[in-house]
């Protein structure tokens, strides 16, 4: 059974020591922490129960060899550590039903705030797509849309008006309400194996 100190969030020194050491691996795919964050949070509001050995290739963006960071070994098994409390630690607030705010930093001037989550989200849903098909299509889902559209290459000189504070925020609201629903929508499925989304065998 997984501990309450092993779910507990992670403080703001320990997301600066996480986001250096993600920053620090050199495969090109690799995921930023907002990445993980979204990377994370579609695993776990997803159908599929996924271990450490899946999600952590997701992340690195391939293998992760020893001369990849910079840091010993000591130091990635403690970064390692942190990554699962974090994993952890939303699944706890998933299933308590907790409203999740995506983790999103200042991405600079010019560029989409959110980005970054979203790839990281939409890399988690890419990994089984054939899961989350009927639920991309269903058109009441306007956030999961934005999350993808987020992901996909969504440009603020596209745009009839352009990005504002008051509506990136609307669309991190959004993006948060998908994944309260991704959650909600495959609650079934994740606790009764064999089990569709209406509860039938």
């Amino acid at each position: 059974m997984t501990s309450d100190a092993s779910k507990s969030a992670l403080t703001h020194t320990e997301l600066v020591e996480l986001g250096e050491f993600l920053d620090q691996v050199r495969n090109p795919d690799a995921l930023s922490l907002e990445g993980m964050d979204g990377l994370f949070c579609a695993l776990l509001a997803g159908p599929q129960c996924v271990s450490p050995g899946e999600y952590l290739p997701l992340l690195w963006g391939g293998a992760l060899p020893d001369e990849n960071v910079s840091f010993n070994v000591a130091q990635v098994s403690a970064m390692i550590s942190l990554l699962m409390r974090h994993w952890n630690s939303v699944r706890a607030d998933l299933e308590a039903g907790a409203v999740l705010v995506p983790l999103i930093f200042d991405s600079g001037a010019g560029a989409v705030p959110g980005r970054p989550w979203a790839r990281g989200f939409m890399r988690g849903v890419n990994s089984s797509p054939e899961d989350w098909k009927a639920l991309f299509d269903d058109e009441s889902q306007g956030e999961l849309r934005t999350i993808s559209q987020m992901a996909g290459g969504m440009d603020t000189r596209s745009t009839q008006e352009p990005l504002t504070l008051a509506n990136a925020k609307a669309l991190i609201d959004s993006m948060a309400a998908g994944l309260a629903r991704a959650f909600q929508y495959f609650h079934i499925r994740r606790v009764a194996p064999g089990v569709d989304t209406y509860g039938r065998r």
